[in-house]
């Protein structure tokens, strides 16, 4: 039986995720994590906040598009479209948050690679996916793989 509930979190007023840092008096073992997990919005309004800003494709992400016969152009505006996946997404990383997730367009699964700049959304890299999106191993993989990619 708890006489009062202490929560602290980080609110953040440009994406609306939520950060809770602190559970005081609900577990003791919850207040010595070494880690915290943020809480996202809804993709729908994530993905509506976050591309308010201009979004850009890098050259390893323009060559990956024409590689697999993509239009830069779809797939930004598909963008609100989006899956995000959060276990592997930083949204405190300092100095850029990074996002992944994936697109379902044209009947292919695009796992997609986003940094968040202060002006603009950087689309870094993409990979299609092949097999079940839901293993969250194969994304670990395609995502390990992301970020050694190169374009010949």
């Amino acid at each position: 039986e708890l006489d009062s509930f202490k929560v602290t979190a980080l609110v953040s007023f440009q994406d609306s995720s939520t950060k809770i840092i602190n559970l005081n008096k609900l577990n003791t073992r919850l207040n010595n994590l070494s880690s915290s997990r943020p809480i996202y919005p809804s993709d729908s309004l994530f993905f509506s906040k976050i591309l308010k800003k201009e979004v850009q494709g890098t050259d390893l992400f323009l060559c990956q598009l024409k590689k697999h016969n993509l239009n830069f152009n779809s797939i930004s505006s598909n963008l609100k479209k989006s899956s995000l996946l959060r276990t592997f997404s930083k949204p405190y990383k300092k100095p850029n948050p990074l996002y992944f997730s994936i697109l379902k367009f044209e009947g292919n699964e695009i796992l997609i690679h986003m940094e968040e700049g202060s002006k603009k959304i950087r689309l870094k890299a993409m990979s299609l996916v092949q097999g079940e999106k839901n293993q969250n191993k194969e994304i670990e993989n395609l995502i390990l793989a992301l970020k050694k990619a190169n374009c010949q």
